[in-house]
């Protein structure tokens, strides 16, 4: 069996008309089981292959062997909830030599969380819960707002009173950035990492006339890919105000449609956000489209434009631009050791997207040609086409 995320947000209706094990009594257990007696769904037991825990009880629920859990799928109707974000491909591999098989699916502690929050609207949930559980929900994106804009601020300010100009590595989410930022912070580099800068309070530190060249990595990415992993990493946004379930797939394929209609790609990021704080419009400079980046200097600006495609071919384009001698990579923010992993796996597998759509990034559009060559979109579009 492999791990479904995408059939439990389907169908939360699966947790109530099986029964529930949890497997893993740590901390992530006992979160699930939190999670699971808010949401008054009953819990049949907990499973660790931990002698010592087995025979124990997790807030009145029994801790079993593999054994017992392996038996109940045989002759009951089950779901297993791997209540480990680091460990699911090990318990996954197990629960296969195993040969458990629960007939509901087996589900990751991130396919619970998000299937929760996903199908808040489905009458099986009791109204004073989706009420708890909205509130909340509104108060964490109103927090998180906040949070982003002070700590950008507050990065500025020490940089400023150390007399130091920090690299930028300012850009759309989910386009590898962090690999970047990580790996400039662990040679003791000077660095920020934003994606919104313009309609920040921190714009006016930044816009300080003292003469010095501020240097800008800036980067790009296919833009289906990027959506999808955007849409991931920000899957609250998705359904915050929306008043009934929604069919993933296609609230995702809507919002692609909502791009088109809106004009809402990751180009227009680099007029919203570079050429209204630096005054640069970066496609009226030269883009190595084979090599994977640009570099652009004009007053005291130095940018360097890069495809996420093309990021580890350019570690050495990036040392020497930021000054650093054997400049190394190093991957941090990378999907496949996300706890969204499976979801992303399985909507990947799942997702059929409309030829209209996919000509509508990667035919006659200039800003695409500006970043890739024609092989390159032949290849993306074999990729996404339905």
């Amino acid at each position: 069996m492999e791990i479904r995320d995408i059939d439990l947000l389907k169908d939360a209706g699966l947790l109530f008309r099986n029964k529930v094990i949890i497997w893993g009594a740590g901390r992530d257990g006992k979160m699930a089981l939190r999670l699971l007696t808010e949401a008054e769904i009953s819990v049949d037991c907990v499973c660790d292959k931990d002698t010592d825990k087995q025979g124990r009880e997790i807030f009145g629920t029994q801790i079993v062997s593999p054994e017992t859990v392996m038996q109940k799928t045989r002759t009951e109707d089950t779901v297993i909830i791997i209540a480990t974000d680091l460990y699911g491909d090990a318990v996954l591999q197990h629960l296969n030599e195993m040969g458990i098989c629960p007939s509901g699916g087996i589900y990751s502690h991130f396919g619970l969380n998000y299937a929760l929050e996903y199908n808040i609207y489905n009458p099986c949930f009791a109204p004073a819960y989706r009420n708890m559980k909205l509130m909340e929900r509104r108060l964490k994106a109103a927090q998180h707002s906040i949070q982003e804009a002070n700590n950008l601020e507050h990065e500025l300010m020490m940089a400023y009173w150390a007399d130091v100009r920090p690299i930028l590595v300012y850009q759309v989410g989910k386009v590898g950035s962090m690999s970047v930022y990580t790996s400039l912070l662990s040679r003791n580099m000077p660095a920020i990492h934003t994606h919104q800068i313009w309609d920040s309070p921190a714009k006016a530190l930044l816009a300080r006339a003292d003469h010095k060249t501020t240097k800008i990595i800036t980067m790009v990415r296919e833009p289906i890919g990027r959506h999808l992993a955007e849409y991931m990493e920000n899957m609250d946004d998705g359904f915050l105000d929306c008043e009934a379930q929604m069919d993933l797939c296609q609230n995702i394929i809507d919002r692609f449609v909502l791009y088109q209609k809106t004009a809402d790609t990751e180009f227009d990021w680099f007029d919203q956000e570079i050429r209204r704080f630096t005054g640069i419009d970066i496609f009226d400079y030269p883009f190595d489209r084979v090599k994977g980046y640009g570099l652009i200097r004009q007053g005291e600006w130095e940018i360097l434009v890069l495809k996420t495609e093309k990021l580890s071919d350019n570690e050495k384009v990036i040392g020497e631009f930021a000054g650093i001698p054997n400049f190394k990579l190093k991957n941090d923010n990378v999907a496949g050791k996300k706890p969204y992993r499976y979801l992303y796996a399985n909507l990947k597998h799942d997702l059929k997207i409309s030829r209209e759509i996919v000509e509508y990034y990667y035919t006659d559009n200039e800003r695409m040609d500006h970043f890739y060559t024609e092989e390159e979109k032949q290849v993306m579009r074999r990729k996404w086409e339905a």
